[in-house]
């Protein structure tokens, strides 16, 4: 896992905000799975009598993507395998698309299309046009069909930057 950190003045208070990102292997061995890729932060304050304080910490890409620019193009890559699918990926997908009208939807809830295409990495992929969502059996097939193609894309993004990316073949997959 890597490290980054830079500080910076909000409100007028010091702050300072530590990203870590990379695929945790030893996470993975423990638990027999592949490799995800994570991105996390946590941001700290400065207090009055000059000692850091812990303010938040966790997926804190709104963060990230502001105060450490460079790590904006990994943030889709959040919780992606080392073989290049994303966690729960049809699950997440069919949900986002049409499950989600099952429920009655709260205040603070996601907007479905933005969390469908987060969920799928939509736009990682040059060629990403979102398919028919009121249609469960084209959004299954576009999601089965895209998905070939997203670990080269991840692996183009991760070596431009010097992540290596795990071979998933060194991993044993725990079976149900």
């Amino acid at each position: 896992m890597l490290d980054r950190t830079t500080t910076f003045v909000s409100d007028g208070a010091a702050g300072r905000l530590t990203a870590r990102y990379g695929f945790d292997e030893d996470f993975a061995r423990r638990t027999g799975q592949l490799p995800y890729f994570s991105l996390t932060g946590t941001v700290w304050r400065k207090a009055g009598n000059s000692r850091w304080v812990w303010e938040s910490g966790g997926c804190q890409h709104d963060v990230i993507g502001r105060r450490l620019r460079s790590l904006r193009p990994f943030i889709k890559w959040h919780l992606v395998d080392c073989a290049g699918t994303p966690m729960h990926y049809i699950a997440n997908g069919e949900y986002w698309a049409y499950g989600y009208k099952q429920h009655e939807r709260r205040p603070g809830d996601p907007d479905p299309v933005e969390a469908f295409k987060s969920t799928v990495v939509f736009g990682a992929l040059t060629d990403d046009r979102l398919p028919d969502l009121s249609n469960p059996l084209k959004v299954r097939d576009w999601l089965v069909s895209r998905l070939p193609a997203l670990r080269p894309a991840m692996l183009r993004d991760m070596e431009a930057a010097g992540i290596q990316v795990p071979d998933p073949a060194t991993f044993a997959k725990k079976t149900a």
